[in-house]
């Protein structure tokens, strides 16, 4: 009891709660191997800084209480600055910063001055030590709830009606918008890419998502269905798009062709049963970054950093640290799905997603690598003749990648689509942003049940019935504007 009294361990114990606190926050989305090494990393840096503040200050206490007070403001600094900027005066860096410099020196002064560190040492070290154990106790309570637990929807296939079982690739094309939509909004006809298609026995559907945002978007169309709780021009953030992720990872059409027999695999951004995504999480945050991305760094590269990436200021560290591994992600789908191919496993599904024609606009027309001042020029997502350069490039990836599956698994069923369309700048309509992009090959259609695929949440049902002879019913088609906070 004494040594809880006199030795301030929760400055080391807070690296174990944040850990713990934000692996209960985001349980799925992060592994013990990657929480460790966070663990490992926060432990390490609070120790050198507890170390320096000892050889000024040469007392364990007053170092201890310094060091935890920082390293609490660094770790959770999103959190803080979310709830200050609620504040309307103090919602801007410029008061922000300087108040809260402000505020921790004149913390470090009282409790000096008046030897309150030594209060407080007893009461943080089992405070903290409660709340570890609590955390771990709820950690391991949804660890036990969710072993077990079945994901799934109304629609089961039949597999007494399945003739045979062909294999499936999907291959998703970020933000490639529809025909209609780049005609009324960008004036550019993509029909000659489309006849393309349609020589290799595509069919061309006329389709919209249903959700105007990816991983909704997605996440309706792996369960086949509409997603809960949602209605048009609802407000969603983080904790809502977790869900979906963890919707997406368990999701129906996974699960449907696992029980048929099918091998699932899947290059993606999100996770998928047991297989995990391939990088280029800026868009999803997931695995350690969903510990790091709230420290003080981190956020501050989010919210100001972006300033120093075009205009008089760039810098390309800066450039290069806000792309991260975007760069390398399409090629390593892309190796990853030529792969699959050279690999003759019988009946396999196969989800590969890349980011294109999403910004930033990596490359032009031809190809050829656009240079970093271009990609972070001012507003660069809008610059409409970009988009459709990317798009232009794009478009001949996608007839290698199809001629390619086609050239090695010939009965093959490759389904082309799009998550939503160009959701930004001057639009036509709203509707715009919804027409997507839709193109599915299969040779062996052979239930008179089909339709043309309205929306992305009939996709699947439409390919249950057309290759494996299914019944199921179609959905009413609709479209949900979603607003991201």
């Amino acid at each position: 009891m004494n040594f809880l009294k006199s030795r301030p361990l929760y400055t080391f114990i807070l690296a174990a709660f944040f850990c713990l606190h934000g692996a209960l926050e985001n349980f799925g989305f992060i592994s013990v191997a990657e929480t460790l090494a966070v663990f490992f990393y926060v432990i390490a840096t609070i120790t050198l800084v507890f170390l320096i503040f000892y050889f000024i200050t040469k007392s364990i206490p007053f170092s201890g209480f310094i060091t935890f007070l920082l390293a609490a403001v660094y770790l959770f600094f999103g959190v803080i600055k979310t709830f200050v900027f609620q504040i309307q005066l103090l919602n801007r860096y410029v008061l922000f910063l300087p108040i809260m410099i402000l505020f921790i020196v004149l913390i470090i002064f009282l409790f000096k001055k008046y030897k309150w560190f030594y209060k407080v040492t007893f009461f943080l070290n089992v405070l903290l030590i409660v709340y570890c154990l609590l955390d771990a106790s709820l950690i391991l309570k949804k660890h036990l709830k969710t072993k077990n637990k079945e994901y799934a929807n109304g629609v089961v296939v039949n597999e007494k009606l399945i003739k045979h079982k062909p294999n499936v690739y999907l291959l998703l094309f970020d933000e490639y918008a529809g025909l209609q939509s780049l005609k009324d909004s960008f004036n550019y006809d993509n029909s000659i890419f489309y006849d393309r298609l349609r020589n290799d026995s595509f069919q061309i559907h006329n389709s919209f998502s249903n959700y105007s945002i990816t991983a909704y978007s997605m996440s309706s169309l792996f369960q086949m269905d509409y997603l809960k709780n949602l209605r048009n021009a609802s407000t969603v953030g983080w904790r809502q798009t977790q869900e979906q992720m963890l919707d997406i990872k368990n999701a129906p059409v996974f699960n449907e062709f696992k029980n048929l027999g099918y091998k699932v695999e899947t290059f993606s951004l999100f996770e998928v049963l047991s297989n995990k995504s391939v990088g280029a999480n800026q868009f999803l945050i997931g695995h350690k970054r969903v510990l790091t991305h709230k420290m003080f760094h981190n956020v501050i590269l989010k919210d100001v950093g972006f300033n120093l990436t075009n205009g008089k200021f760039a810098t390309p560290f800066i450039q290069k640290l806000f792309l991260d591994d975007l760069p390398n992600y399409n090629p390593t789908v892309e190796n990853k799905l030529f792969a699959t191919l050279d690999n003759k496993t019988d009946s396999k599904f196969v989800y590969a997603h890349f980011l294109m024609p999403h910004y930033p606009f990596l490359h032009d027309s031809t190809g050829k690598k656009n240079s970093l001042n271009n990609i972070f020029k001012e507003r660069a997502w809008l610059i409409k003749e970009d988009y459709i350069s990317y798009l232009k490039y794009c478009s001949k990836k996608i007839i290698e990648f199809e001629q390619k599956i086609i050239e090695k698994d010939e009965n093959a069923i490759i389904v082309l689509l799009s998550d939503h369309g160009y959701r930004f700048g001057n639009l036509t309509s709203n509707k715009s942003e919804f027409n997507n992009f839709c193109a599915v090959r299969n040779l062996s259609k052979n239930n008179s049940n089909s339709t043309t695929i309205m929306s992305n949440v009939n996709v699947f049902r439409y390919i249950f019935n057309t290759t494996f002879n299914q019944f199921i019913p179609y959905l009413p088609d609709s479209m949900v504007f979603l607003r991201e906070q």
